[in-house]
């Protein structure tokens, strides 16, 4: 039937983030495991715009984000970091793309261009992707009505990667 968790309200705490440039709509958050810097995709604009703010994050305060920059995508409904940093996932309604972060570089930085293309099957509502725990693969899910069947939850067992030297498609463990 399904687990539930209960968190008590006290332990948590509230973080108000500002785009320094108007409202804006966004589904992907990004967290930096490295650092704990809070990067956010918006998904609206005709080329989503990334935005950061910098760690340490105290409870109960309000701060302006950064604009890194923007990128050639449009509609991105989610994204994920693996647990080691070195990738980031982000996808829409109709593809996944990845990016290798480059030694040294933050997250936002390491997201320039169009990434390259993942494996991905086109969901109903595809609004979610995230790595598994393995760092092998990513799944991915949709929303899905109330009323309606649950969702599924696909699995892409690699993430491909542009070979820094040729160019070239490869399958690599993250």
């Amino acid at each position: 039937r399904g687990l539930r968790l209960a968190i008590p309200a006290d332990s948590v705490e509230r973080l108000t983030l500002r785009y320094p440039d108007g409202a804006r709509d966004a589904e992907a958050l990004l967290v930096d495991p490295r650092t704990g810097d809070i990067v956010i995709v918006t998904k609206r604009e005709n080329r989503c715009r990334v935005y950061s703010v910098a760690a340490p994050h105290t409870g109960g305060s309000d701060r302006t984000m950064r604009f890194e920059g923007d990128l050639p995508l449009q509609l991105i409904t989610g994204g994920d970091v693996s647990a080691n940093g070195s990738t980031i996932i982000l996808k829409n309604y109709l593809y996944a793309r990845a990016w290798t972060r480059t030694s040294g570089s933050s997250l936002a930085a390491s997201l320039n261009g169009a990434g390259t293309p993942l494996p991905y099957m086109p969901e109903g509502q595809g609004e979610a992707i995230g790595f598994s725990a393995d760092g092998g693969g990513y799944y991915t899910t949709s929303e899905c009505e109330s009323a309606g069947p649950p969702a599924a939850i696909f699995y892409y067992p690699a993430v491909p990667q542009r070979s820094r030297n040729s160019g070239a498609m490869r399958d690599v463990r993250l």
